[in-house]
């Protein structure tokens, strides 16, 4: 038997959207519905067997501006405690920050130790140096949000 000569009766195919903070992920549905649906309908077999098009998980975009004090905070803490001045920007994946900013109206930030290159990777780690300087830095912002004087 030629396993070549068959042909598959159907195919499965998965992918992933990205959104910008400023993006509504309704409408980024709403458009890669109707590019795929649009595309579709320019092809002879897929007219007349439209592909069925399901959204499993929903991660919506969160931010918060660089300019609020929370951020400060910790860029100062990160400061004090580093030597050196913080890096600030996004990161690609969802996270738990969206739930706080987005539907508990809590301004949030991501910060934490390690290489974010590295998370959910084969070979993922954090040294235990990274750990300790992050565990400072939260520390030091608590301090400094609270307004607590040591």
């Amino acid at each position: 038997m030629c396993i070549r000569d068959r042909v598959p009766d159907r195919a499965l195919l998965e992918g992933r959207v990205g959104l910008l903070p400023e993006e509504d992920c309704d409408v980024i549905k709403r458009q890669v519905e109707e590019l795929i649906m649009k595309t579709s309908s320019e092809d002879s077999w897929l007219k007349e067997n439209p592909p069925k098009i399901e959204w499993i998980g929903r991660w919506d975009p969160a931010k918060i501006d660089t300019s609020h004090p929370l951020a400060n905070t910790v860029k100062e803490a990160y400061t004090t405690i580093t030597g050196k001045e913080a890096v600030l920007g996004g990161t690609v994946g969802g996270t738990d920050m969206r739930l706080l900013t987005l539907y508990g109206d809590t301004p949030s930030i991501l910060f934490g130790p390690g290489n974010i290159d590295l998370a959910h990777t084969a070979d993922e780690y954090i040294d235990l140096e990274d750990v300790i300087t992050a565990t400072k830095v939260i520390a030091c912002t608590i301090v400094d949000w609270c307004g607590v004087n040591i």
